[in-house]
């Protein structure tokens, strides 16, 4: 509750650096004394951050993600990996509702200095997806940062091609 209604720049990060010195990081205000955030911005930071996923502030990694499929593939698949829970972990899946949307949870999570990947579809929208995080940071996404699916698919497809289709079908006939 306290992440949805705080101003985003009074959150605070408090963690330990390699070295075990305690340091306090916060989404600044300004930057090159421009405002950080434009008032839509801060609408769709409201929206992707505080509202649809405040966990991702307390986590020690976060994988921003798309969509629906991912949002409800990958806790399967991380519980199957690892035998628990991915927030036991300090885990979080950011979903963004669209691969355009994830430039404002990557802006938060650099700010607070959380460290993030970004799972992107290959299809168009997820190529400008990882374009307009690029252009947000004002640099361009490392390697370590981006996990791109092969081909032109997006995760869907992806998981169908992997060789997945029986089991998504007998998901799909239990959930419903």
């Amino acid at each position: 509750h306290v992440v949805r209604v705080a101003d985003i720049h009074a959150i605070r990060s408090i963690s330990r650096n390699v070295t075990g010195v305690p340091h306090c990081k916060a989404v600044p205000r300004k930057s090159n004394g421009c405002p950080t955030f434009t008032d839509g911005e801060l609408v769709n930071v409201r929206r992707f951050v505080q509202r649809n996923n405040g966990e991702i502030l307390f986590a020690r990694a976060v994988v921003v993600i798309e969509g629906d499929t991912e949002d409800f593939a990958l806790p399967v698949f991380a519980r199957h990996h690892w035998g628990k829970d991915h927030s036991l972990l300090g885990l979080s899946f950011a979903h963004t509702d669209g691969a355009g949307n994830g430039k404002h949870v990557v802006r938060i999570l650099e700010g607070l200095g959380v460290p993030w990947v970004l799972m992107a579809d290959s299809d168009p929208k997820g190529v400008e997806g990882v374009n307009a995080i690029s252009q947000a940071l004002g640099r361009p996404l490392t390697a370590d940062e981006v996990v791109p699916l092969p081909g032109c698919a997006g995760f869907d497809e992806y998981l169908v091609d992997a060789g997945y289709r029986g089991p998504i079908e007998t998901a799909i006939a239990e959930h419903y």
